[in-house]
């Protein structure tokens, strides 16, 4: 299936279907906390907006991904900023035969590797990368997740608008390692995680972050 104006506008009208999704615990006790209902949603798109790249945003995502790949479920990354550690995948146990990089050359592309992943049985988990997406294409995508039943993460720039996401998280470094704010449903005070890659703690707000807030 392809993602035609006619497929996105049906993701639109039809809108995001709202029933309680399955919930793979992130790894991280604390974390899940803090996440509503308590882990990462299966069957939605969950928006990462990392201040920068490479702050250890991945680390977040590894103990599920490795849970998934162990269930011989594809993992799949559209678009990744930089080239993947083998290395690193197997120290956490992600079976490398399990992921499935794609570079496409051009946005349609990505929207469409994107969509099709994110459709598929197959495969356990989608992390996509854009550098600008219209709330037209994020539903869209949103929608294949919630009818393939995929984890989905979709990477933003920080100065991007909200979007239409059942769960948002935007990350920032800090001196202790990495602040979380989570943009949601949940209403938990703020928890401090620690170990999530050597050094680092997470300082996790939930529903702290707003558009126009300070710092």
């Amino acid at each position: 299936m392809q993602l035609t104006p006619a497929l996105v506008q049906a993701g639109v009208t039809r809108g995001i279907p709202d029933r309680a999704p399955r919930i793979l615990p992130t790894g991280f006790a604390d974390l899940d906390a803090c996440l509503p209902n308590h882990g990462w949603p299966q069957g939605a798109l969950v928006t990462l907006q990392p201040a920068v790249s490479g702050i250890g945003e991945l680390q977040l995502l590894m103990p599920a991904l490795a849970r998934l790949s162990q269930e011989a479920r594809y993992l799949v990354w559209v678009a990744p900023p930089h080239r993947l550690s083998a290395p690193m995948l197997v120290a956490h146990r992600i079976a490398l035969e399990r992921v499935l990089t794609v570079r496409p050359q051009t946005h349609k592309e990505a929207l469409w590797s994107a969509y099709q992943a994110l459709s598929s049985v197959s495969v356990g988990a989608v992390m996509c990368w854009f550098s600008a997406i219209r709330h037209s294409e994020f539903r869209a995508l949103a929608r294949a997740a919630a009818q393939g039943g995929q984890l989905g993460f979709c990477f933003l720039p920080p100065v991007m608008s909200a979007q239409v996401a059942r769960l948002r998280l935007v990350l920032r470094p800090v001196p202790q390692g990495l602040r979380i704010d989570v943009d949601g449903q949940s209403r938990h005070a703020p928890v401090v995680i620690a170990d999530i890659h050597r050094k680092a703690s997470v300082l996790c707000r939930a529903g702290a972050w707003r558009r126009g807030s300070p710092g």
